[in-house]
């Protein structure tokens, strides 16, 4: 079964088409040189499920195509292959500072590729899996926080006998203040989120008359 898609990555057209022989069973193949790479890597986005880059003796361009996919955090998500025709312990260690996945010296076994490549995908598959997982944690979490603010908020009004709208005005002011904030003062580091957070606070700021007239 394929994965979706593979970009490989290959100044000399030759050497492309010997790696893509040892590999198209397992991946529908997008052959690029290093001049169109990146704009190829950015146009096939998430579907892109991993990239086999070549090296040869001048390496400068695959160090700089590396470079860039780092850069661009492409390499978190995406599990990056470099292929040397010359192992040189230099470029391998460049190589793995700048992320890649994996260092392999050509000419490669093809049943040992296979194998490595199989488990750097499950490796990302895993990864992304527990990422998802996280996430949902967190804002299930965070949910659950603001509906405990709401609460809060609630009671509040009803001790103080307000009629429901002071606590929504009080968090639209709160907000758009942020905003403003956020907007002309850019060194205080507000971001949208945080406004948000500052927002949602604001609704506690009578939180003493739950206990006190």
């Amino acid at each position: 079964m394929k994965e979706k898609r593979l970009a490989l990555v290959v100044g000399y057209k030759g050497n492309r088409h010997i790696i893509a022989n040892n590999i198209r069973d397992y991946f529908d193949i997008i052959e690029t040189n290093f001049y169109d790479a990146a704009v190829k890597v950015s146009e096939l986005g998430s579907s892109l499920s991993m990239i086999f880059v070549g090296m040869s003796a001048t390496c400068e361009e695959a160090m700089s195509f590396l470079e860039t996919m780092k850069l661009r955090g492409v390499i978190k998500r995406v599990p990056l292959f470099v292929f040397s025709s010359e192992h040189d312990r230099k470029d391998a260690l460049r190589v793995y500072e700048l992320g890649a996945a994996e260092y392999i010296s050509v000419p490669f076994d093809p049943m040992i590729c296979k194998i490595k490549t199989r488990n750097i995908l499950e490796f990302y598959r895993s990864k992304d899996e527990l990422e998802e997982k996280t996430a949902l944690h967190i804002r299930a979490t965070a949910d659950n926080h603001y509906n405990t603010i709401d609460f809060l908020a609630n009671v509040i009004e009803a001790r103080n006998m307000e009629n429901g709208e002071h606590v929504s005005r009080v968090k639209n002011f709160t907000r758009v203040l942020a905003r403003q904030v956020m907007s002309d003062w850019p060194e205080y580091g507000l971001d949208e989120k945080t406004c948000e957070l500052y927002a949602s606070a604001s609704v506690l700021h009578d939180i003493g008359k739950i206990m006190i007239r």
